[in-house]
Formats: structure tokens, sequence, C-alpha cells
């Protein structure tokens, strides 16, 4: 496994090199190993992964790549999970701890001879101990003055504008200062200013009518009752189904490199994440509300708690109450056409691998199990609504493949499946029953791309069904 991570692995291909049958060997290798299979090779990916981060200046993508992953953002959170931090940012942490961890650079060119170290070089892991999980960092420290400098710093330009032109806190865009002029008033009013919320971080004061809001995750909520936020993600303000609604709303950065800085510059008065390890540098600059990504498991969930914290209970009831209108006309009309008992599976063209999804992970899963109702192959749907995303091998791939197929791909085409030889097995295949759509829409889950989602899958179920 160490030898041929980059391969397509899967515990079958793994069993036959070896004489064994699949479940024979799974349960011998997790005796001895205390890991599954796949589990190991995994960790062993995500080892050498953090070698390249460390000693060649390749991108996340090229890395990805090189580690067996054809998607970036699969990579991505798959390092998190078993790092405990991005990519990005395990890579900055090595820069910042220098020579000590990171004695050598090596170009791009440089990736595909590279010679790292193993899983079970336990000095390399205590490296990483020390580089990626130790709260008190160089890099950590180094953010962490950073932030408070800045938070002083506005504060000190706030103090100063307010003596020289006379203006309030909520001039200078000071929310602090704003707080701090309303207590000092000590009326009935200034008391109803603020209001304190629950959160994993606990209670949290926050204002009880926020106007500044930076939102980096569940934006489409905030756009659902007509909020617009001041800042968020690169990736949010290309969402096809709310883009327009976003113009004047401020970039702070991708995902996995926000910039502090300019989130202080943009003056918060709330700030609403599903980053968890962000809270700590995100409340030096405005009260946070963290979510993590996941907490909200549909759309009725989304849009209750987003009312909430924004004080619009009644518009988000508004808004459910016309989404659950057109859910169920798009249940109805393809009710007409798609048998009861029809399967659906929910895909990810990933070159010798397929990702196969859940209820909670884009790509349609939200549109297809939650808004029309369908239900994946019975055979794997308890694992795929558990995991919510599994790599699948070509071999496995029957496995997996419902009565249609919803698959997001950005080179394959029908005629494409149509002669691979594992693909133009499949009935959804043979029978044109494969929508498939560009990453760019199917990667949105927020509950407007959900909506759209849905009613543009019925359509299409619709169309297939008056073609037999």
């Amino acid at each position: 496994m160490q030898g041929k991570y980059a391969e397509p692995l899967s515990v079958e291909m793994i069993a036959q090199r070896f004489g064994y049958s699949a479940k024979h060997l799974s349960k011998l290798f997790k005796k001895q190993t205390g890991h599954s299979l796949m589990e190991f090779v995994i960790q062993v990916r995500m080892e050498q992964a953090k070698a390249f981060l460390l000693h060649s200046d390749a991108t996340v993508q090229e890395i990805a790549e090189k580690v067996g992953y054809a998607d970036r953002f699969y990579f991505s959170r798959l390092f998190a999970k078993y790092v405990g931090m991005s990519p990005i940012r395990f890579k900055k942490q090595g820069e910042a701890l220098g020579t000590e961890i990171c004695p050598y650079a090596l170009r791009r060119s440089s990736i595909v001879p590279l010679s790292v170290r193993r899983y079970i070089d336990s000095g390399y892991e205590n490296h990483y101990r020390y580089a990626g999980r130790n709260e008190t960092s160089m890099n950590s420290r180094k953010l962490s003055i950073v932030a408070t400098m800045l938070v002083c710093f506005a504060l000190v330009l706030s103090a100063c504008g307010a003596g020289t032109g006379g203006g309030t806190g909520a001039a200078s865009g000071n929310p602090q200062a704003v707080a701090v002029k309303e207590q000092s008033a000590a009326s009935a009013d200034s008391q109803k200013q603020v209001r304190i919320m629950k959160t994993i971080k606990g209670e949290i004061e926050i204002p009880s009518a926020p106007k500044r809001v930076i939102v980096d995750l569940y934006l489409g909520s905030f756009i659902a009752l007509q909020f617009k936020p001041i800042g968020t993600p690169e990736l949010n303000l290309k969402n096809p189904y709310f883009a327009e609604s976003l113009v004047g709303v401020e970039n702070i950065g991708d995902y996995e490199n926000i910039s502090l800085e300019k989130m202080l510059e943009l003056q918060p008065d709330l700030i609403f994440t599903g980053n968890e390890a962000a809270f700590e540098q995100y409340q030096k600059i405005a009260p946070t509300v963290v979510v993590p990504f996941g907490q909200l498991k549909n759309v009725h969930e989304e849009i209750t708690f987003v009312g909430q914290l924004l004080g619009k209970e009644a518009e988000a009831k508004a808004w459910l109450t016309e989404y659950d209108q057109r859910i169920a006309q798009a249940r109805e009309k393809i009710a007409k056409v798609v048998p009861a008992d029809a399967t659906v599976s929910i895909m990810q063209d990933w070159g010798k691998q397929t990702g196969v999804f859940g209820d909670n992970f884009g790509r349609g899963g939200q549109a297809v199990y939650g808004g029309l109702g369908l239900k994946p192959p019975a055979a794997i749907a308890k694992e795929i609504m558990e995991k919510q995303e599994v790599e699948v091998s070509s071999e496995r791939l029957p496995t997996y493949a419902g009565d249609y197929i919803i698959l997001t791909s950005e080179e394959r085409t029908m005629a494409d499946l149509k002669a691979d030889p594992i693909w133009r097995t499949l009935d959804a295949v043979k029978n044109d029953r494969v929508y498939i759509w560009k990453k760019a829409k199917s990667w949105y889950f927020d509950p407007i791309a959900t909506l759209s989602q849905t009613e543009e899958l019925a359509d299409w179920l619709v169309s297939t069904g008056a073609k037999k």
C-alpha cells in the first residue's frame, strides 16, 4: 500500500493480490493493525501528502492527484479529518517553523521523484504533532498577535474618528464602541440592543438586529431571507443560484485561507461561520456564532435557525411555506412517471474513481433524497447516508448504481459512458437515465440551490419518463 498509494486501491484488489477473500483479509488486517484496510490506505496517503506540502511548492490540486485523489476538495476534507487542519494551514504552519520542520524546499517539478518518509516513521510523526497539533505553535501565536493588533488598531481609529468628526460608534463601524455608548445610557431601549444566543461555544452576546454580517457557510439562507452579508468566501460569490444578489459583497478569501485583515477591515457586528477551529480568531473581530457543517440537517432547520439569528422568524416561516408548496408540486410531477421502487444514485466522476454521495453533501443529494424523496439502492443506502461520500473503484461501480444516476462530470458525456466497458453495463446508462451536469451547479446545496435543483431534476425525470 505504501508503494501504490497513488493508485486506485480497493479491498477486493488487495485481497486478490494476496489470495484472500476480501472479508477474510479485512478481518486479519484489522486484527493485526487496529485499522481497516481503507483507513490505513488513507492514512498512508495523508502522510505522503504532508511530506509533499512541507517539502515542495506543488499546489493542493497537484498533491491531491499525486496521492490518489482527482478532487481537490474531497482530498482537503479527508486531510482535515485525519490531520486536524486544512492542507493550506498545515503548509503555512510548516513554513512558519522554517528549517526546523522544512529543512529544504523542492520545486514543483520535483514532486514526482520526491522521496518521502513512510507512515510508520515515528520521527516524522513527532514533527507533525509539533507543527500541526500544538496550540501554542509559532504560527498560532503569530495569528493571535496579528488579530489582536488589528483589533486594537481599529479601536484607535474609531476613537480618533469619534473625537474629530463628532460621529457615533455606528458611523465608525465599531460594534464595541456602539455597545459601550448604549450601555452607558442605561436606558430601557439600550438593554434591547443585544441578546444572548446559546451556541456550541457557550452563550454568545450578539446584536438583536445585526446589520453587518460576515457569512462563510449557510449563505443561501441569508439570501433567501433577503439579507445581504458584507463579506463571504470567494466560492460563495460564484454560486450561480444567487450570484446576482451578491453584488457589492466583499471577497474575504478562499475557505482554506480566510483573510483576518479583510474581515477586520469590513467591521462586522456579527460573524456566522461553520469553521469551529477559527472561532478564537474570529471572536476577536466580532461576536461569532459557530454552526459546524452538517449540524443543520435540512432546509427547514437551516432557514429556521438563520431566521432566529437575524430576527426574521416571520420571513423564514413564509419562505418555508412557499418552499414546501413547490417541493410538493415537483414530487407530484415525478410520481406520475417514476416507479415507487425506483432507485437513484448521486455520483461524481473522479477519473479512475467515482464518488458516491448521500443526502447532505451536494451533487444533487439534498434535492433527490430530501426534496424529491427518492431512495438510493438498498444495498448501499446505509453506508452512503452514514459516510455521506464514498470513493468507489470501477469494479465496484455496479453495486452503487441505481435505476437513475445523477452524475457530476466536467469531461464525460453520455456517449463516453456508453463507450466505457464498465459504465455501459449499467441499466441507467443503457436506458438513458443519466443526468450529467457540471460541478458549478451541482456542488451547491443551500436552500435556494436545493429548491432550484429539485425542480430541475424533476423536469428531467419527467422528460425521461416521457421517452418510454
